[in-house]
């Protein structure tokens, strides 16, 4: 598992295809990517955190989830951050997904 940073104006059929092919960890704030596929490579972390908390916490939350994620290395491709901090699961299902739970 790979953390890579993707520049902003990268194109989302690039950035799907590269999604698929190499084992990424993706997070974005961008709700395009919930339907990623069931056989995706990459692990997408979609946050939902509010936009006017400080930076600074935004990205303690978020290093905060990618530590749980690498510590426990669940097998599920896409995850929230919820406003309140909460990592939590989606198990992909063709087509369309479902709510796990908290990692």
């Amino acid at each position: 598992m790979s953390l890579c940073p993707v520049k902003r104006w990268i194109g989302d059929d690039i950035l799907r295809k590269r999604l698929a092919a190499e084992a990424l960890v993706f997070l974005t704030q961008d709700e395009e990517l919930e339907d990623v596929p069931a056989d995706l490579r990459s692990q997408v972390i979609i946050s939902h955190l509010l936009q006017h908390l400080p930076i600074r916490e935004r990205v303690e939350i978020w290093f905060a989830a990618l530590e749980k994620l690498v510590e426990r290395r669940p097998p599920e491709r896409l995850f929230e951050v919820l406003p309140s901090g909460e990592l939590v699961a989606w198990e992909v299902i063709e087509p369309g997904r479902r709510l796990r739970g908290s990692i």
